[in-house]
């Protein structure tokens, strides 16, 4: 009996050695598990602080990044803003192992500022089982200038073509010919870094108010091929104001030398005058194939060979784009579209859906406006297709207000308009370009005022900036006026009795800056074309930058007005960008 009780006592022993093994290990793994939530606990926390901190640096870089920089990829100053924030919240740059910044556009075109940071997190507990640290990375994306509304040449003519219409290249061409955005090249061999940041769209906005009491709405595009097709020789149908009666015609020939330059004939009657028609229409596109792929245009091709694509859509309630129409314009309809006013699935086949529907069931924002959007873009070719945009109501509008229906044929259309002055009404419906608008102009040494820019109230006390690509018209180019025409000459009343918004006159590249106006005479403006005397293929910099009266200066709202413009002919790109309140983030 002895033994077996001493046996007994033996193993209760082992057992409990065991036992303590055993707790010892469940208690390294449960200290484990307790350091693994702690680190975890820690990391989320310091996972939120540090994606707020990304937030707050992308907010405030954003406002150092300039909308309108001919340095495509420089975010320098952007970046700067951001690292500084960083820091002063407690992630200073050295410890981050990844700072990567961008800047891009969103789907309506405005001007953003990415950042993408990464950082090693260092943990207390876990570090005992090798894990020295682990990366937590937060992106972010914001927004705080937006790309200023351009108004097109019929936004402000009531459907009438008199001093210009929108280009556009195809992208085997190259930016020296006015266009920077649509090509694939700067010059032979120069990648276009503008392309790939626009992609390549040029983008518009169609702007239906609430006093827009019609339920349909159509589109319809001005010469969407880029083919010629009319001779040297029209005849030209006078406007009553000039003929006092109908039927008076003209008999004109073109000035250029063929088929594969534009042809637009003065008809002698006034530029300016509602009542007149100054120009008539026979050929508006550069059709000259560019078979070297060299930019040396040659006349091989008088018939074009450019693709155009137009693509009409919405964003829903949720910000998701819903297309429309879809019309790709590829000159294989023997010029149907050739000097006329075409709505894709109504008077021509669309690729897809149309460019005339019912509109009551779009989205309005909280002024109860409406807005559709345009995408134009180039999938091919070198030529240069000159086209145009214009939106309204629908025929049936004008036939039950006794009017004759708007005609196809530009010509016709705009003897038709001059005829009936404000009567082709389009309900406050406008066609406006947003950030950039390629201008071709048909006028030719004529000085003309041009409204660039509607101004709303929320801009006042905001910034303008401007810039103008490939405005060699002349060699050094003329004078710049701008005005804003809801303010009158003169020093403001206080607070802003230093400044004065006048107009601001620009001489590109002058020494000699006549900056008494609309700028901020505070900062003298340097207008040159990356520091050269040529802007063939240059945008002026830095640009216009131009104050724009607050509220509390009893002057706000209006229009941008470019004052007593001499184009001659020129075809150039506009940029225009606006402060616009606080920056945002986007994503």
């Amino acid at each position: 009996m002895r033994l077996r009780i001493l046996w007994a006592n033996q193993e209760t022993s082992g057992e409990a050695g065991q036992s303590v093994v055993l707790i010892a290990l469940v208690f390294i793994i449960l200290l484990l598990f307790v350091g693994l939530a702690l680190d975890a606990g820690l990391a989320f926390v310091r996972s939120s602080q540090f994606s707020r901190a990304v937030d707050s640096a992308v907010l405030a870089g954003v406002v150092d990044l300039d909308p309108t920089s001919t340095i495509i990829t420089d975010t320098t100053a952007a970046d700067q803003r951001a690292g500084q924030f960083l820091g002063a919240n407690g992630w200073p740059t050295p410890t981050l192992t990844l700072f990567d910044s961008s800047r891009s556009f969103s789907g309506i075109g405005i001007p953003q500022y990415s950042l993408t940071v990464t950082w090693p997190v260092s943990p207390f507990f876990i570090r005992l089982i090798g894990i020295g640290s682990f990366p937590i990375t937060h992106s972010a994306t914001a927004a705080f200038y937006a790309n200023a509304e351009m108004y097109t040449p019929t936004a402000f003519d009531d459907g009438k073509m008199r001093r210009g219409a929108q280009f556009i290249f195809g992208p085997d061409g190259c930016t020296r010919e006015g266009d920077p955005v649509s090509p694939f090249e700067t010059a032979p061999g120069q990648t276009n870094l503008e392309y790939s940041l626009y992609d390549g769209l040029y983008r518009y906005r169609i702007s239906i108010p609430s006093t827009y009491t019609q339920t349909n709405l159509r589109v319809e595009l001005f010469d969407t091929d880029s083919v010629n097709l009319r001779g040297n020789t029209a005849t030209i149908n006078h406007t009553l104001s000039v003929s006092n009666t109908m039927g008076i015609t003209s008999t004109l020939s073109c000035g250029g030398p063929g088929m594969g330059e534009r042809c637009i004939i003065s008809t002698g009657e006034d530029l300016v005058s509602e009542l007149q028609n100054p120009l008539w229409f026979q050929r508006v596109d550069e059709t000259w194939r560019d078979v070297q792929n060299d930019c040396n245009h040659d006349q091989s091709n008088p018939n074009g060979d450019t693709v155009t694509e137009y693509e009409l859509f919405y964003f829903d309630d949720q910000g998701e784009r819903q297309s429309l129409g879809l019309y790709i314009e590829d000159n294989s309809q023997s010029g149907a579209t050739d000097m006329k006013w075409i709505t894709p699935g109504v008077t021509i086949s669309a690729d897809a859906g149309s460019f005339e529907g019912d509109i009551s069931g779009l989205p309005q924002d909280d002024k109860g406006f409406r807005y559709l959007h345009l995408d134009v873009k180039t999938a091919g070719g070198a030529s240069k297709n000159v086209w145009d945009i214009w939106a309204g109501p629908i025929p049936a509008y004008y036939t039950n207000q006794g009017l004759i229906p708007l005609s196809e044929d530009v010509n016709e259309r705009n003897v038709q308009v001059a005829n009936s002055p404000f009567a082709y009404r389009r309900g406050g419906v406008s066609v406006l370009a947003l950030g950039r608008m390629p201008l071709e102009n048909y006028v030719d040494g004529t000085q003309i005022d041009l409204p660039l820019s509607p101004l709303e109230i929320e801009a006042g006390g905001g910034t303008l900036f401007a810039s103008v690509f490939d405005y060699d018209a002349a060699n050094p180019p003329p004078q710049l006026n701008f005005q804003i025409d809801t303010v009158p000459p003169g020093p403001l009343v206080p607070p802003y009795p230093e400044k004065e918004f006048n107009i601001c006159s620009i001489v590109v590249n002058s020494p000699t800056i006549n900056n008494t106006g609309q700028c901020n005479i505070a900062d003298p403006l340097e207008a040159t074309c990356q520091n050269s005397t040529d802007c063939n293929a240059a945008w002026t910099r830095p640009h216009f930058a131009m104050d724009i009266p607050g509220e509390n200066t009893g002057y706000f709202g209006g229009n941008l007005i470019l004052k007593d413009y001499a184009p001659n002919g020129d075809a150039h790109t506009w940029s225009l960008a606006i402060t616009g309140g606080r920056p945002f983030l986007t994503k």
